[in-house]
């Protein structure tokens, strides 16, 4: 078993948020303000436990959360939880509410399109509404979507952190 770190819980949540692309650990550490040598360091003990994974291109080493690991998989949906929202009246009608610089993206499950859209205006009144069945959502992250992506990165998981973790997990597949 390992301790996670500060920095440990950052780098994860930047590769959460960054998965579409691939980063070495000297571009993690500068994007995270973190030595390169302390990114290297924090990845190294996260692979040693299986945390991540490395992939070797020419000279770089690309990481990703190894998702296919149970403990890494609860970690990362930890990691991205931290900043969840209480959105009771959302949480029965929506998989996914993701507040972005454009607005908020709903992404329900099984109810219509339209009621969570109604629903998420009450509560979000000021913001820009987006809303995208949950299909639409894990195509566009299968494919790697820049639009979807992009929300991602800029964006924080007002709920539903573990369906955008699952999601991301069937592209690791």
């Amino acid at each position: 078993m390992i301790a996670i770190s500060d920095n440990d819980q950052k780098i994860i949540a930047f590769l959460i948020k960054n998965y579409a692309s691939r980063f070495t650990t000297r571009e993690i550490g500068l994007k995270l303000k973190i030595s390169p040598a302390g990114s290297y360091k924090s990845l190294k003990k996260m692979e040693k436990g299986g945390i991540v994974v490395a992939e070797k291109l020419g000279t770089g080493l690309f990481y990703d959360i190894n998702l296919r690991k149970t403990s890494a998989f609860h970690l990362a949906c930890f990691v991205a939880s931290t900043d969840e929202k209480d959105v009771k009246e959302l949480s029965e009608l929506t998989r996914l509410v993701l507040k972005h610089q454009n607005g908020i993206l709903v992404v329900t499950g099984h109810h219509s399109l339209e009621q969570a859209k109604a629903a998420a205006a009450k509560i979000f009144k000021e913001d820009k509404l987006g809303v995208m069945s949950d299909d639409e959502f894990v195509s566009g992250i299968l494919s790697r979507d820049n639009h979807i992506s992009g929300m991602i990165q800029s964006g924080t998981i007002l709920f539903g952190s573990e369906f955008l973790i699952k999601a991301l997990q069937r592209r690791a597949r």
